[in-house]
């Protein structure tokens, strides 16, 4: 499945974000009200290149996917077509996956404490 972010727009202004994956949707909505506009739809953006980096459920996803995936950011080209501050000879991802990485660092490292910790936090929301 690939993911992509919903925007609804209300009178020119950004209302509701969706990836369609009940816990990322709720820490999105949890987000809307803490960051500013434009942090928040980063924050949109960056997860949904992330879940379609990852490809398992959340409650799957451990830390060596975590570190697989920034480690992929950092390895990626930039805008100037570097990496790491070198130039690219070869294409950073082998067929099939992400063909770019981040134009930026993600929104907040926040993002990968947020997966890190997820099982703790759903453990924490139903009561166990």
């Amino acid at each position: 499945m690939t993911y992509k972010l919903h925007r609804e727009v209300v009178d020119e202004k950004v209302t509701r974000l969706s990836l369609g994956v009940v816990e990322v949707d709720a820490y999105l909505k949890f987000l809307q009200y803490r960051c500013r506009a434009n942090t928040w739809i980063s924050y949109g953006y960056d997860l949904q290149i992330y879940l379609n980096f990852i490809r398992k459920p959340l409650l799957e996803v451990t830390s060596a996917d975590i570190l697989a995936f920034v480690d992929s950011q950092q390895s990626a080209p930039n805008r100037q077509g570097r990496t790491n501050g070198s130039p690219v000879r070869a294409p950073a991802f082998p067929t099939g996956q992400l063909t770019g990485g981040l134009p930026r660092w993600p929104a907040s490292t926040n993002i990968s404490e947020f997966f890190m910790t997820f099982p703790v936090r759903i453990i924490r929301c139903r009561g166990v």
